[in-house]
């Protein structure tokens, strides 16, 4: 397969026709993109570990979830105009196909079936968060990706009014304890040798965290800092460690792109810092406390060499 779209339709092509039919039916609502692409491997999953059948589905772990490389695939059968009433773009088929276009065998199209019935019957009226939360607590490939996932599902709620959510709260901690609890279970869990690269920006990145949330939190300053470096790290680390059957063309484009995303994100995260340590405090605690931190964080981390 390659990105110009041509070729023949097989199993991936029809795995991803059948959902966007399967989801309509069921939902009564197009498919949005993200949507899309996650329930592809949601549905790959299903077929390897429940049927125990590979149909070499091109994916990889991207932020919160796993999604489909479409970019690999055969993109005839579905088109994607922006769609009305949200942003971004509804997956329609492009036209009714019948089964025999596609060259798969009779054993794929009954697999592919019943994974497929499965993914629609479980997640067609489920919106892309829920099905980003399956996802990191199912099949997240590391625990420090589900400590990430877990730090941004509780930034997302409304932190400032300081209403716990009784799903991540433990007596009586405040939402600033929460979010230290998870900022020091992602520490703890960070895999510094499988993403070795990542390693000191993630150490800079977590120093800055921290002082983010500090006298008078700012959650949903910390919420848009996480997401920045996820995105990072997913276009420096996950998508190369996490994926399965994308083509060598398109890891080469993304090795290509490499050292510039990283280096412009250690100078916007070096301005970050920068204009934190820089604000006026009383007794000048946030540069205490940030040097104290950059001295004692590496023998935190000494011990986890995943």
């Amino acid at each position: 397969m390659s990105e110009d779209e041509s070729g023949e339709l097989g199993p991936w092509e029809y795995l991803g026709y059948k959902l966007i039919v399967k989801i309509k039916e069921r939902s009564k609502r197009q498919i949005s993109r993200s949507k899309f692409l996650k329930l592809n491997c949601v549905a790959d999953r299903y077929l390897q570990d429940e049927l125990d059948y590979d149909i070499g589905l091109p994916r990889y772990w991207y932020k919160y979830g796993e999604i489909l490389d479409e970019h690999a695939t055969n993109r005839e059968y579905f088109h994607a105009p922006s769609a009305r009433g949200f942003s971004g773009q509804q997956y329609l088929t492009s036209r009714e196909y019948a089964d025999d276009e596609f060259d798969i065998t009779d054993e794929e199209k009954e697999l592919i079936d019943e994974a497929v019935d499965w993914t629609a019957l479980r997640f067609a009226k489920r919106n892309v968060e829920q099905i980003k939360a399956y996802q990191y607590q199912t099949h997240a490939p590391k625990e420090f990706i589900r400590a990430y996932s877990e730090l941004r599902e509780l930034l997302t709620a409304d932190l400032e009014e300081q209403a716990l959510l009784t799903q991540f709260s433990m007596g009586d901690a405040s939402n600033q304890e929460l979010v230290i609890d998870l900022l020091d279970e992602m520490l703890m869990t960070y895999p510094k040798q499988r993403y070795e690269d990542m390693y000191g920006t993630y150490l800079r990145w977590d120093d800055t965290a921290r002082i983010l949330i500090e006298d008078d939190p700012d959650f949903a300053a910390l919420k848009e800092f996480l997401d920045d470096f996820i995105e990072i790290l997913s276009k420096a680390e996950l998508r190369f460690e996490h994926a399965s059957n994308v083509p060598e063309y398109r890891l080469d484009r993304w090795w290509s792109e490499r050292d510039d995303i990283m280096n412009d994100f250690e100078r916007e995260l070096e301005n970050r810092r920068t204009k934190l340590l820089k604000n006026p405090e009383p007794s000048g605690e946030l540069e205490s406390v940030a040097e104290e931190y950059n001295e004692t964080v590496v023998n935190l981390m000494h011990g986890n060499d995943e």
